[in-house]
């Protein structure tokens, strides 16, 4: 039930993640390609005037694969955070409430007013103490 009511107040959590992820695999891909890019031209002197190029696309992935990774978690932390206070709040809510001290003394609630001062004191003092 915790669940629900935490999709419920995020709508769209679970697709921010999906996408997350999906960057994730993303950049990962690209990271792929593009060290099978950068081996042959590091090994072979006549390519290596392409992997500083190269290279730029490859820090591009890894940081596009490190800022997704980032928000993902920090998503998956707060839907855990949020889902464990609903689901406190959902076993609060089913606690039984005992009006009694156990020994038969019925429990007694008392609400005490602190005095009225400033610009409404004028118009309850001329009630008399009447409550309307």
């Amino acid at each position: 039930m915790a669940r629900i009511r935490s999709e419920v107040l995020s709508p769209f959590r679970l697709v921010r993640m999906f996408f997350y992820l999906a960057f994730m695999a993303s950049g990962a891909l690209g990271g792929l390609i593009v060290l099978t890019q950068l081996l042959p031209a590091l090994s072979n002197p006549a390519r290596a005037a392409g992997a500083a190029e190269t290279l730029k696309g490859l820090g591009i992935d890894a940081a596009a694969v490190a800022l997704f990774a980032f928000l993902y978690s920090r998503e998956s932390k707060a839907k855990d955070a949020q889902v464990g206070r609903l689901a406190r709040e959902e076993r609060l809510s089913r606690l039984k409430l005992r009006a009694g001290a156990g020994d038969g003394r019925p429990l007694a609630l008392v609400a005490q007013l602190p005095p009225v001062k400033g610009m409404w004191s004028g118009l309850l003092d001329g009630m008399d103490g009447r409550v309307l």
